[in-house]
């Protein structure tokens, strides 16, 4: 074969692999293959009701764990159940959005209710049953987060990691000169520590911020949206960025930037979104200016968080005692429902040192301009899209729970306690206005839940999640993978035979697990892979990788010069280009660890 028709046929693969669409019939049989392969009266019952139509029972289906004593019964069972539960593709007659708006709108009633209660206990006119629990909360709270910083640092040179880093290099010195520098670098410390550090921005939109338009470039071309109570915040972040200042007044060098500036606004705007089959997620984008101060101090609750041996940036924490709790059962997992919504107004000022409860009232949006066009005032404190509002749930009810045992872990909702204290803790949750799901909570029996993790007597039975039916070759990769991962854990063969037809009817890359699903995941003797050239001891295969179209251009040198500074990401891509995704072949490399599973017959 000549070098020529080598370069067509690998185009010709290449322009195969990028337009081969997946049709509804082999959509269907990915479907079938994956409910034949579990081999159980569940799979049956999914494959009938998705073949015949009957999506609505599809996604009713339930699979109660206490009504099975063996995992080699349950798991299948579960799999199946699961499997297209949260698919948004099914015809399932239900009106998403509606269901998620009566959801927000049950919530806000709730705390309507939960607000009102702790004001007559608080006026006298009520007794508080709960009171000690609730004191013994408000001093965790308050030793978790210490006084408010009174500070807002800029200036990377500032940060606590540099200042950490210099005081390790004194420390490896000796003489009289190092501990004096030493003597003056620890307030220095201290004062850092003390400080809300400016994070830069979220991927998510804002008030001013939309569409393909929310990249750090384009936001710091963005109106200066605001509250009325976020305006001292606002100037505190714009005049400690000038480009800044200077990309919102359009002038070509640092500027100041006055109260007049910023565009006041009432508050968020609440949307849904795709969750599951049976509803959307209700979110609200904040204000422009507000969300950035309110990632701020969301980090700086996080790192306060970490401190005290909670870990917001761990998921494994959570799981690994559920895991244990699934063997052992003197663990039990607390999952809350609708949890983000239902954070009462008055719960926050009841638990939270006044001088925080003030810091947080004031970038906090008080109303919120719903579906219908009314503005509504927020009987909750916070919603999902609020930068602070995973990190102060997470507070709370570690405090709460803190407060009636001992041994608690939580990330977000999740919740981690012993079991002989479960029904305490949910008793309080309870009087606070937070609703226990029961469905997702477990004090005894073999089952466990928390952080996307689900086990049964020490089993990972962590179900495979159709998110939405296939239709490229991506998606057909992904869920190859997510298959392979569950088959894992028992290594039957007729998994990898499952596999090995869904690579052959759909060609694409293969390599290792554990580098991303830009291909699919194989054994090594699977596929033909060769040494990295160059030395390097490793091996090399090819990958699918997204990345963003390079179609947009920098029309404005303060944006960039604010995008690429201290506050943003030093990637240009990603913070200077509309996000469109495309995808490109490229070569990885994968050390000679390589994962491999030893199927069984």
């Amino acid at each position: 074969m000549t070098p020529t028709s080598v370069r067509r046929s690998r185009t010709r693969s290449k322009q195969i692999l990028t337009r081969q669409r997946v049709s509804s019939e082999y959509r269907d049989h990915l479907i079938s293959d994956y409910l034949e392969g579990l081999d159980c009266p569940r799979a049956l019952t999914s494959w009938l009701l998705y073949k015949y139509g009957e999506h609505h029972q599809l996604v009713s289906l339930t699979c109660e764990p206490q009504h099975y004593n063996s995992v080699e019964t349950f798991r299948p069972a579960y799999a199946a159940t699961k499997f297209l539960s949260k698919c948004v593709g099914l015809k399932t007659g239900i009106d998403l959005k509606r269901v998620a708006i009566e959801s927000a709108e049950e919530a806000e009633r709730a705390n309507l209710i939960t607000n009102q209660t702790i004001v007559a206990i608080r006026e006298g006119h009520a007794s508080d049953l709960r009171g000690s629990e609730i004191f013994r909360a408000s001093q965790i709270v308050a030793k978790i987060l210490g006084p408010v910083p009174e500070q807002w640092t800029f200036d990377p040179q500032s940060e606590p990691d540099a200042v950490i880093v210099d005081v390790e290099r004194i420390l490896l010195r000796k003489g009289k000169s190092s501990l004096r520098r030493l003597r003056e670098l620890l307030p220095a410390k201290a004062e850092a520590n003390r400080s809300f550090r400016d994070v830069g921005w979220s991927t998510g939109r804002t008030s001013s911020a939309s569409g393909s338009y929310v990249t750090g470039y384009h936001k710091y071309r963005s109106r200066p949206d605001v509250t009325v109570k976020g305006r001292l915040a606002a100037l505190r972040l714009l005049n400690g960025s000038p480009w800044w200042g200077a990309s919102v007044l359009q002038t070509d060098a640092p500027v100041s930037v006055l109260p007049r500036a910023l565009t006041i606004i009432g508050g968020n705007t609440l949307l849904t979104v795709p969750k599951s089959a049976k509803t959307d997620r209700v979110i609200c984008f904040e204000p422009h200016m507000n969300i950035r101060a309110q990632l701020a101090v969301g980090s700086y609750l996080r790192s306060r968080l970490r401190k005290h041996g909670v870990n917001l940036d761990d998921q494994s924490i959570n799981r690994r005692r559920a895991l244990l709790g699934s063997r052992t059962g003197h663990l039990a997992t607390i999952d809350l429902s609708s949890a983000s919504d239902m954070i009462a107004r008055e719960l926050v000022w009841e638990l939270l040192p006044i001088d925080w409860a003030c810091l947080l009232d004031d970038l906090r949006s008080h109303n919120t301009l719903w579906p219908d066009g009314s503005w509504r005032k927020c009987e909750k404190f916070s919603s999902m899209g609020n930068g602070f509002t995973f990190e102060l749930e997470s507070l709370i009810f570690y405090a709460l729970a803190s407060a009636v045992t001992g041994n608690v872990s939580v990330y977000g909702d999740d919740i981690v306690v012993p079991s002989e204290s479960f029904s305490q803790v949910a008793r309080l949750l309870t009087a606070c206005g937070f609703k226990l799901n029961a469905k997702k909570s477990f004090s005894s029996g073999y089952f466990r839940e928390s952080c996307g993790g689900d086990y049964f007597g020490g089993v990972d039975c962590t179900p495979v999640f159709l998110r939405s039916l296939p239709k490229t070759i991506e998606d057909v990769v992904k869920l190859h993978n997510q298959v392979r991962r569950f088959a894992s854990v028992y290594q039957d063969r007729k998994w990898a035979l499952l596999m090995r037809k869904w690579r052959t009817i759909f060609p694409c890359h293969v390599g290792p697990q554990g580098y991303g699903d830009g291909h699919y995941h194989v054994n090594w003797d699977e596929g033909s892979f060769s040494l990295t050239p160059g030395g390097h001891e490793s091996w090399r295969y090819r990958t699918r990788v997204p990345y963003l179209d390079r179609s947009d251009e920098f029309e404005l040198a303060p944006s960039l010069c604010a995008s690429l500074g201290p506050k943003g990401t030093l990637n240009l891509r990603h913070s200077a280009l509309k996000r469109r995704i495309r995808y490109k072949d490229i070569w990885g490399q994968c050390q000679f660890d390589w994962p491999d599973i030893l199927w069984i017959d």
